[in-house]
């Protein structure tokens, strides 16, 4: 059974700064009251704007990325074809904007250029001149959002332009000459970032989630589409996608999955007879577990953009400057995006069968999962190893012991708490079992090598 659930304004929204009272008709009446006060702060703050004291991208707090995050995330919602994959990418690209135009003001701040795979040369700032870095990241966020999302409804592209524009009237007190070279900076990253974006093999990608002329392999354990749809297989090429780190796709490559049996005591069969009796004797807590990170794509803005959204929630809570902001969304995203690729180059190595196929062959013709199972094979985890990736970012920027409550899904399935990183992450990886359509295998793998993912972006030289 898939399940489909609206996904409402949660208390995160209620802490972002949303600088959008020309948008009473577009946003909703929580977003536009919560928004009236930090937007005035915001006015009064360029109003008096000391440009020899605000140099620094740490003198400037959070609210430009917030916002267009936010809204982000509701666009890859409403927007077809914005499947896991595809919003992994989208994030990747949109936290390596932000961050390029911003880093040149980050004291020790290092730009990815000739870090990354294949990035070479991006616009730089001019020597000994001023830069507003709020200007710098609304002209960047903006541009970019817009280039990788062109097919989001109209009302959509519509609000991420009053987003834009309803920032930009706040620096109208900016000196001409540093407002006109920062949103020449901005839009240069912006342009750049997406130009690079394009050589990646991944471009216009939600176009064509289920390529035509892919034709899975067939043997005995060899996945099949699943019910109900028995769609095609969900972008079986993603995993020739360039990712950032080069290394990436060749250190977290998983060990073969247990060999296929439907011999009555083999591993394989063990795995599946596990999943099979964790939907079997399902309780409220392990329902509530698969449901809460379920993250179905049009449902909800994804089982990337859940990690997005709680990176967004921590960085509201703690207030932390435009800076950690930009370091944060530059190193998930480009750990989502990797992931997600080195993910999928697993899935189309081993293309293994769906436990709802084995059970309901050996068992139960009938047998039906607690969650939909996604249209591609399951090994490894697709959740699991974005969180195995997201989990070591996080933990590098805000360390081992951070606790928080997770908010994404609370208007739907309440809040869950976690005394760590850590325990989010195999919460997300054991809720996949839970809810039927994983072996145990896939979930502890899938975090382990997303766990490689992020390390390797841990690794970079940031600062």
């Amino acid at each position: 059974m898939l399940y489909l659930f609206p996904l409402q304004q949660t208390t995160l929204d209620m802490k972002i700064s949303l600088k959008q009272l020309s948008l009473a008709t577009a946003v909703s009446a929580v977003m536009l009251t919560v928004g009236c006060a930090k937007e005035a702060d915001f006015l009064q703050d360029q109003t008096g704007l000391d440009l020899e004291a605000k140099v620094s991208t740490s003198d400037f707090d959070a609210t430009v990325p917030q916002a267009y995050m936010d809204h982000m995330l509701t666009m890859v919602k409403a927007t077809p074809g914005w499947t896991p994959p595809v919003a992994a990418r989208g994030f990747g690209y949109t936290g390596l904007a932000l961050y390029e135009s911003v880093v040149p003001g980050i004291s020790g701040g290092n730009s990815m250029v000739g870090q990354l795979n294949e990035l070479t040369s991006l616009p730089e700032i001019e020597a000994d001149e001023k830069y507003q870095w709020e200007i710098c990241a609304n002209e960047a966020l903006y541009g970019i959002i817009s280039s990788l999302m062109p097919t989001a409804s109209a009302d959509n592209l519509a609000i991420l332009a009053s987003i834009h524009d309803d920032f930009d009237a706040g620096f109208a007190s900016v000196p001409a000459d540093i407002y006109e070279r920062s949103v020449a900076f901005g839009q240069a990253i912006a342009e750049a970032i997406y130009d690079y974006s394009t050589t990646d093999g991944g471009h216009e990608c939600y176009l064509y989630n289920f390529p035509a002329d892919y034709v899975p392999p067939v043997g005995d354990g060899m996945w099949i589409p699943t019910p109900p749809g028995y769609s095609a297989a969900l972008q079986p090429y993603w995993g020739d996608v360039r990712p950032f780190i080069a290394a990436d796709v060749v250190e977290a490559i998983a060990v073969p999955p247990y060999a296929y049996s439907e011999t009555a005591g083999s591993t394989m069969y063990n795995q599946a007879l596990e999943t099979f009796n964790y939907v079997a004797d399902a309780t409220d807590e392990t329902t509530d577990i698969a449901l809460f990170w379920a993250d179905d794509p049009g449902a909800t803005f994804t089982p990337p953009g859940h990690a997005w959204h709680i990176a967004m929630q921590v960085i509201s809570d703690e207030d932390v400057s435009l800076a950690q902001a930009a370091l944060t969304y530059g190193k998930l995203g480009v750990a989502l995006n990797d992931a997600f690729i080195t993910c999928w180059k697993n899935k189309y190595i081993y293309n293994l069968i769906r436990p709802i196929s084995y059970i309901q062959e050996m068992w139960d013709p009938s047998f039906a999962t607690i969650v939909g199972t996604p249209p591609f094979p399951e090994y490894t985890s697709g959740h699991s190893t974005n969180m195995g990736a997201w989990k070591k970012v996080m933990e590098d920027i805000y360390g081992k012991s951070y606790a928080f409550t997770d908010h994404t899904h609370e208007a739907v399935y309440g809040t869950r708490s976690f005394a760590n990183f850590n325990e989010a992450a195999y919460e997300a990886a054991i809720s996949r079992m839970y809810g039927g359509i994983h072996y145990k295998q896939a979930c502890y793998q899938g975090v382990k090598m997303g766990e490689i993912v992020g390390e390797n972006v841990n690794d970079l030289n940031w600062y």
